[in-house]
């Protein structure tokens, strides 16, 4: 079943309301060139102004209320044409002008040839067009060259479709040509659904993916679209007499027909057609040790990973929960992280939690950044809060330090792994956990001081078959002690105060007077 909606064209998107966006030409006054009908003649400037795809169904006057504006962009390729009193003017016939987006101005001499001229131009540049008189005879050559262009699937071949012109004149004592181009052509946006992963059917999905489109029929024409996002197509179509669209998308190993009625579609309008289903949603129980994928995929941990999800696993889930509701930094960045807890399959080598133990970070941020959790509250049992205290370190380290040697060197290099790994959209990055974070990781729900139900080799055995790096012992927590310590989590998940100015002697041996630098493991929350 199709649903239209009102949503408008783009060529670049831009999520604007829809104003004239003017770029700017270059202007000179230059000697006439031979056969040109002015003495006085000059180079004019270039005002290219567009407007958007109008919806189909919705009023004139609401035509262009909101959506997604038209743009040109750097080497967009226009051409243009001064028609006189006896036709068009040879030294003005298709004159190529190309933007340059770092300079703001479209190349081309394109010259005034009195009040009496009329100009028209059209995108996107064809060699081919120079033959043609007007805008009418211009739609209708290019028309008839769009017959074979139903392979849209690239945005050069979508683009090159998407033909745009213009009139207009140039007053006299002016030397600027504005032309306002719009949509000649029409088009249709398909959306098609998505598979929504929840873990159960009341929470929110913490993964959806568009269903794999598989064939598009526009008026009986067999076609391939050009997706401008995933699981949105858009297909130009030469304006005419009503056409139906129909096609089949395939979605959990089933595949699935639609059809439109037929529509008419007219010169610079469009519609939408949303693809309804019902065969949307799986529901899958959530539990520790399954596989998270990279794409925001939950693969249950008893199953056998393809060599694609092998190859695409970031993490394993060790905790099932809702960490926002302590963490209100995270809450206000990721209100959608409600699922749980992954931890990363590789860690970071041993670094110091910090190189300078004259500061404490903490009553910095009190008075700094009063936003954020305090970094080292006492309650250690609900502090499911590593997100916040990294981001709060972390804007200690970029906007409080007199030097390097006083940055919190764990969450520095949190940050910079954070910033080479991405993750799915929804998920909040990775980040350094805090002490009852990790503790989960060893101890499942149990107490944090006092232990709990070893869930550590459980983990390792997933984190083993996807080939990361198994959880050990002495890690970093993001959470401080004083200006002097910050706690570490030893082999048997029990927190313990530990100095932070860590080193090692340039031997590389252990400095027996400050220790070894501690592991930082990364996590993120989904």
């Amino acid at each position: 079943m199709f649903n239209e909606i009102i949503l408008n064209d783009m060529k670049k998107i831009f999520y604007l309301l829809p104003v004239l966006a003017l770029f700017a030409g270059c202007s000179e006054k230059l000697d006439v060139p031979a056969g040109e009908p002015e003495a006085d003649a000059k180079l004019l400037d270039i005002e290219a102004a567009v407007c958007g795809f109008s919806d189909a169904a919705a009023p004139a006057s609401k035509a262009v209320e909101k959506g997604v504006m038209t743009k040109f962009t750097d080497g967009d390729a226009i051409g243009v044409f001064a028609v006189g009193s006896d036709g068009v003017i040879e030294e003005c016939r298709n004159v190529k002008c190309v933007y340059d987006e770092a300079s703001d101005q479209w190349s081309g001499k394109v010259y005034y040839y009195g009040a009496s001229a009329s100009y028209f131009a059209y995108y996107p540049y064809s060699e081919e067009m120079s033959s043609v008189s007007s805008v009418e005879e211009l739609v209708s050559v290019f028309t008839e060259s769009m017959a074979d262009a139903a392979d849209q699937s690239t945005y050069a071949l979508y683009s090159a479709c998407d033909l745009m012109t213009s009139e207009g004149t140039v007053s006299a004592g002016e030397s600027r040509l504005t032309l306002d181009f719009s949509h000649a052509m029409s088009m249709v946006e398909i959306s098609l659904p998505q598979v929504n992963y929840r873990t159960s059917e009341s929470e929110e999905p913490y993964y959806s993916v568009p269903v794999k489109f598989s064939s598009l029929t526009v008026g009986g024409t067999s076609v391939t679209p050009y997706m401008i996002e995933p699981g949105v197509y858009r297909y130009i179509l030469a304006p005419g007499e009503s056409v139906a669209v129909s096609g089949e998308y395939e979605a959990l190993g089933k595949t699935y027909g639609y059809q439109s009625s037929a529509k008419a579609y007219a010169a610079g309008k469009y519609r939408r057609l949303n693809v309804n289903s019902s065969e949307a949603d799986v529901i899958h129980t959530l539990s520790v040790g399954d596989f998270f994928l990279s794409s925001g995929e939950i693969v249950p941990g008893d199953d056998v990973l393809t060599p694609e999800q092998q190859a695409s696993c970031i993490g394993i889930v060790f905790w099932k929960g809702n960490p926002t509701t302590v963490d209100v930094t995270l809450k206000n960045d990721y209100p959608n992280c409600t699922h749980g807890l992954v931890v990363a399959l590789d860690e970071i080598e041993r670094v110091r939690w910090c190189g300078n133990n004259t500061v404490e970070v903490n009553a910095w941020l009190k008075t700094n950044a009063p936003g954020f959790i305090s970094i080292n509250k006492n309650d250690h049992e609900k502090d499911i809060a590593g997100y916040n205290n990294t981001m709060a370190i972390d804007f200690y380290n970029n906007n409080g330090t007199a030097s390097d040697a006083d940055k919190v060197d764990a969450v520095v290099e949190i940050m910079e792994y954070r910033a080479a790994n991405p993750v799915a959209s929804g998920a909040s990055g990775w980040y350094l956990p805090s002490t009852k974070e990790l503790s989960l990781m060893f101890n499942a729900q149990g107490s944090l001081w006092t232990g709990g139900t070893n869930i550590r080799d459980e983990i390792n055995v997933n984190i083993a078959k996807v080939g990361g790096t198994e959880l050990t012992q002495d890690y970093w927590t993001s959470n401080e002690v004083d200006a002097n310590s910050a706690y570490r989590l030893s082999y048997e998940g029990k927190p313990k105060g530990s100095t932070k100015f860590w080193n090692v002697n340039n031997d590389g041996s252990d400095s027996a007077h400050l220790g070894n630098p501690m592991l930082v493991r990364p996590v993120m929350a989904f």
